[in-house]
């Protein structure tokens, strides 16, 4: 069958699941532009079937003449893999159900929420001059600012603290803020995102304590590569990130540069690689930094201690706001 390679692997991974009897499966890449003058990424998915067969794995290749795999995927542990002898190399870093690693702020309107400065002043993307109260703004990051390791050079508006806040209390609290967005209701309230349906107005999404943390490491979701960042206070003021970015908080630089130190590590690397099918429309996502134990790779590279105690500590979170506040800016070092 001639398909999409998304498409071969949504088949495999139904057939395996269900338990098909499948003998074997091979899928040769091939350049779908130069045969059709398509530009999506194409193969041909051979599956013999046999009532014996339980194969749970299919060869990878690159060309109709090798005999050789370039690589394996298939199912392992409940779950679809890129690389079979890697996720076994590395199959004990793994762990479900974490959520220390989160995606970014999400607005749905960057003419309003996002000014840049020109001259002095923030100018909104409708080109007007804006003056609010400082405390509602923050330095912003979007993905290609991450890849080119570039300063913020937007500034974001911020006026939730946490999911649960209700903006309407930007009333009292920052009246510019608040009559700023009114003015602007006309353009928020078309906002198209389904999340943002069933919300108080001018709500944000992907903000809670851990929004805060003054140092972060993060990764763009949308380049094709395992390129972290260590993201520091710009102006004293803790940066943002955008929905493309993921990141994991940091409460000081000591902790950003031992967290950026063990995922760019080689045993880290190898084991999201075995995880990642690059041609995905978005390869890297939070559940998929979420999937490694931290703790088991401080571990493996004899980086135990209270800090990498810390991280561990926030996968397993539930991130209640109180709870991760008093973890992620306490004074003490807390142990599991």
């Amino acid at each position: 069958m001639l398909c999409k390679t998304t498409v071969a692997r949504k088949v495999l991974l139904y057939a395996w699941q269900n338990r098909l009897r499948i003998e074997s499966a091979s899928v040769y890449i091939f350049d779908a532009h130069e045969y059709f003058g398509a530009s999506v990424d194409a193969c041909l998915l051979l599956v013999p079937s046999n009532p014996a067969g339980n194969s749970k794995e299919c060869r990878v290749f690159h060309s109709f003449h090798t005999q050789q795999p370039d690589s394996v995927f298939g199912l392992q542990d409940g779950r679809l893999v890129a690389d079979v002898t890697l996720y076994e190399k590395w199959r004990d870093l793994t762990r479900n159900g974490f959520r220390g690693w989160r995606s970014g702020i999400k607005h749905d309107c960057s003419k309003v929420f996002e000014l840049r400065v020109e001259q002095g002043n923030l100018v909104n993307g409708l080109g007007e001059v804006v003056e609010l109260e400082s405390k509602m703004l923050f330095p912003l990051l979007k993905s290609s600012d991450l890849v080119a390791h570039r300063k913020p050079h937007l500034w974001i508006v911020v006026p939730q603290r946490t999911m649960s806040d209700a903006p309407s209390r930007l009333r009292l609290a920052a009246p510019k803020t608040w009559n700023y967005l009114n003015a602007h209701a006309h353009l928020l309230d078309k906002r198209k995102s389904s999340i943002c349906k069933n919300r108080p107005p001018f709500s944000v999404f992907g903000v809670g304590s851990y929004s805060f943390a003054p140092w972060k490491v993060a990764i763009s979701g949308l380049y094709k590569e395992l390129k972290f960042v260590q993201v520091p206070p710009f102006e004293e003021r803790p940066v943002f990130l955008d929905d493309t970015c993921y990141f994991f908080p940091c409460r000081s630089e000591e902790e950003c540069h031992l967290l950026y130190e063990l995922v760019m590590s080689d045993p880290a690397r190898e084991f999201w690689s075995s995880l990642i099918f690059w041609d995905a429309k978005r390869p890297i996502t939070a559940q998929l930094l979420n999937s490694l134990d931290l703790m088991a790779l401080a571990r493996l590279l004899g980086k135990e201690g209270n800090v990498t105690r810390m991280f561990s500590e926030r996968q397993f979170v539930g991130y209640m706001d109180g709870a991760y506040q008093s973890l992620l800016f306490s004074g003490d070092d807390r142990t599991m």
